[in-house]
């Protein structure tokens, strides 16, 4: 990480520069929480972090601090902070050695959070500032499993919700002074994060997230790239209001990110990330919570339509629709969630698509899909993909398993989330009930095929999922699961690009398992851009920043 010999690793304090402004414009804190398979990886973007720090102009450093924590797996190296905002040719970067941490905990954050926001640091300058941009980099499933920044050596782990009560913390104590008294920016360097139920879940700690509908390569964001084109954003945004200055550097990552892995794209890498607005989240997730109602209530088999006109038929059609519309759909973590826009796309054609003259049901399921698709439009600051399996990404996904099981494997951990239960803890009464309740039916009944079996089997119709026919199902599967990913048992490692039994496996397992694919996608490397661009605004690289 440093070119010079360890002997020169003593730095000596220096005094601010009489033109230091007390605040900066903002300070970027990145947290690598790389005590696990990852570590190496980060040592690179610890590399990154300084070249930047190296790379930087003087008006560059009089408007950001730039800092770091790094926890790895090397059973000698210590946690350490580092500054690198003066960092240069002749000066490196300051670093301040951290025993005995484990990452994945609430002191580990908020003592890092406080360290680079303190108002006399060890080097002589302020780390305050008018924004802040805190990134996250480590493993995820999204609010799934027992990932969430995982550190191997504690065995430790962040549910979403404890990670939700951290940032409030931080927020309340060391970040009151910024614009709004929360973070600017929420990035996430990790997996399968910009989901509707985590950004619901946090949107009131930040106001705008970066994050990954799908998985990211091990070797995660390219830090020299980005907080250049970052630097660069926030300087040529002066004359713009507050709001569009933070869009602008939050879009900034997207780009840049995206088009350095283009040039990746012909090697085989597929990724995606955007930005997008939290403070909009929550007319989105009503949207979708609106959709999940008019599905469900179509789906019940004692629905009544206009004029005495059972539903039988429209059922029947409906779930055709549905079981088409979500094949379709660009999907992520093994099929478990979808992109948002994308199925409402499909869903709404589906629908218009339907043997015969559209019902007054379909009709009215693709007016709300349409109205699901501009809430995501409205949402989504700038979204970005290159490869071809995340290619109809549009910003934001949301969690849509096929099968019981799987909805059973992670039920009470998705019940937890404010999405699906009320601020106050109490169940299945928060924005997003409805949804939940929809996917209890299209698991519990239109998705589920009976067991082939040469006795009568009689199913409860009532237990803790309501009268769904099957109920008994998922309340079994639940308990024998106890809410983990049912393939990984939390104990197989993890990668940050994939799931575990993905990687590994002998050589017969991984070309059979090209013939499980489960979407049939028009395969190109070149396949690149963004959401929210057409083509030859891509290539012409217009900005709609």
């Amino acid at each position: 990480m440093f070119s010079t010999p360890q002997d020169d690793l003593v730095l000596s304090i220096q005094s601010p520069a009489p033109s230091e402004p007390a605040i900066k414009d903002w300070t970027v804190m990145v947290y690598l929480a790389g005590d696990n398979n990852l570590s190496e990886h980060m040592a690179f973007s610890l590399e990154g972090l300084a070249k930047f720090g190296t790379s930087m102009s003087d008006e560059q450093r009089s408007k950001m601090n730039v800092l770091a924590y790094f926890d790895g797996a090397s059973p000698t190296a210590p946690t350490m902070y580092f500054d690198y905002t003066d960092t240069g040719p002749d000066r490196l970067p300051f670093y301040q050695p951290v025993s005995g941490e484990n990452s994945a905990s609430a002191k580990a954050v908020l003592d890092f959070i406080g360290w680079c926001t303190a108002e006399h640091a060890e080097n002589g300058r302020s780390r305050k500032a008018r924004n802040y941009a805190l990134i996250f980099s480590g493993h995820s499933l999204g609010f799934h499993g027992n990932t969430f920044l995982r550190d191997d050596s504690a065995d430790e782990h962040f549910t979403l919700s404890d990670f939700r009560k951290v940032l409030e913390t931080a927020n309340e104590h060391y970040l009151d002074d910024a614009e709004g008294g929360r973070i600017a920016i929420l990035g996430f360097d990790t997996c399968l994060m910009s989901m509707l139920e985590v950004g619901y879940e946090l949107k009131n700690v930040a106001r705008t997230l970066v994050a990954s509908q799908g998985s990211l390569p091990n070797t995660g964001w390219g830090y020299a790239n980005m907080l250049s084109d970052f630097a660069v954003a926030i300087s040529s945004s002066r004359d713009q209001t507050h709001t569009e200055q933070v869009q602008i550097a939050a879009g900034s990552l997207v780009r840049s990110f995206t088009n350095y892995h283009k040039s990746l794209a012909v090697g085989g890498r597929s990724i995606d990330i955007s930005a997008w607005n939290l403070d909009r989240v929550g007319t989105l997730a009503e949207k979708v919570s609106e959709l999940g109602s008019k599905l469900r209530q179509a789906l019940l088999p004692d629905t009544l339509l206009g004029a005495g006109e059972r539903l039988h038929g429209v059922r029947n059609e409906l779930r055709k629709v549905l079981l088409q519309s979500h094949y379709d759909t660009q999907t992520y973590m093994e099929n478990q969630c979808i992109d948002v826009k994308d199925f409402c796309q499909r869903l709404a054609e589906e629908c218009s698509l339907s043997e015969g003259e559209p019902s007054t049901v379909l009709r009215d399921i693709a007016s709300v899909c349409d109205s699901v698709s501009e809430a995501v439009d409205d949402c989504v600051i700038k979204c970005g993909f290159s490869g071809d399996a995340y290619q109809f990404s549009n910003g934001i996904s949301a969690y849509f398993p096929w099968s019981s099981y799987a909805f059973a494997s992670t039920d009470s951990r998705y019940r937890s989330l404010r999405f699906v239960s009320d601020e106050d803890g109490s169940q299945r009464g928060g924005v997003g009930a409805q949804w939940y309740k929809f996917l209890i039916e299209y698991v519990g009944s239109l998705t589920l095929r009976r067991a082939r079996k040469s006795r009568k089997i009689t199913f409860p119709t009532s237990g803790r999922y309501g009268s769904i026919g099957h109920g008994s199902l998922l309340e079994l599967t639940t308990e024998q699961s106890k809410d983990s990913l049912p393939f990984t048992k939390d104990s197989l490692p993890f990668t940050k690009d994939c799931l575990p039994f993905t990687k590994g496996v002998a050589e017969s397992g991984s070309y059979l398992g090209r013939f499980g694919q489960f979407k049939n996608y028009e395969l190109g490397w070149d396949i690149h851009g963004f959401a929210d661009e057409t083509v030859e605004e891509t290539a012409a690289g217009n900005v709609r920043d």
